[in-house]
């Protein structure tokens, strides 16, 4: 998500010397002609056969939004995935690009949040609202305030029949402005899932203790305290 932000901030900046904006313009007119990132799924295959890496393909919303829907598995409980993706104030400790999550509202099933986040050097910051459904475990987002015009999305944990494992499904809709196309708006979303995918397995196995290489590094360098 934040590489969306990420982009779309480099074109509108005005700190950006123009022929950067250009160059960078043209640079997301080249990737929207390029092959869109990851394996594609069979759009009418809900259980891929393969689950090394996510199986992903684009989406749209009913009001016309581009997105994207990736599935992928865990091997772990249900109840365990989706209590690690509820907490959102530990994302920054697994979650590529999550930098900081501060809840600003919550009530029995929902959060208000503000989340930054830095791709390259330009920092992000959203607030979401995120509602937990614990009976169908899933786990929904809609944007409150960011430069997207809008930004929706969920998790999904299912028990799969006949594994040892969940089936995972994401989401994610995202309006960038016109100066975006949607196969770039695509392609960005697909950009990280990968290493989402590989970073929530280690956490789930872990036990919730496992922190990222990245965090680590940038704890180091804070030496803020951080939660085991």
């Amino acid at each position: 998500m934040s590489a969306v932000k990420y982009v779309f901030s480099c074109i509108t900046s005005t700190t950006l010397p123009f022929r950067g904006r250009v160059i960078l313009f043209l640079a997301c007119m080249m990737l929207n002609l390029s092959p869109a990132w990851g394996n594609e799924a069979d759009a009418a295959s809900k259980f891929p056969s393969v689950y090394e890496k996510p199986q992903i393909h684009n989406e749209t919303s009913p009001d016309g939004t581009p997105g994207i829907r990736a599935y992928f598995q865990v091997e772990a409980e249900t109840d365990v995935i989706y209590q690690t993706l509820c907490d959102s104030t530990r994302f920054p400790e697994f979650m590529p690009d999550s930098r900081e999550v501060c809840i600003l509202e919550s009530g029995p099933n929902y959060q208000i949040g503000c989340f930054s986040g830095v791709v390259g050097f330009i920092n992000s910051k959203l607030t979401l609202k995120r509602v937990c459904d614990d009976a169908t475990h899933c786990i929904s987002w809609s944007m409150l305030e960011g430069i997207p015009r809008s930004m929706t999305g969920y998790w999904l944990i299912e028990n799969e029949p006949n594994s040892k494992g969940s089936l995972v499904t994401y989401v994610s809709y995202v309006d960038a402005g016109p100066l975006l196309p949607d196969g770039v708006v695509r392609n960005l979303l697909r950009s990280n899932i990968n290493q989402t995918v590989a970073n929530l397995r280690k956490r789930v196995k872990s036990d919730g203790t496992w922190k990222s290489a990245e965090y680590l590094k940038r704890y180091r360098k804070t030496k803020k305290p951080f939660q085991n």
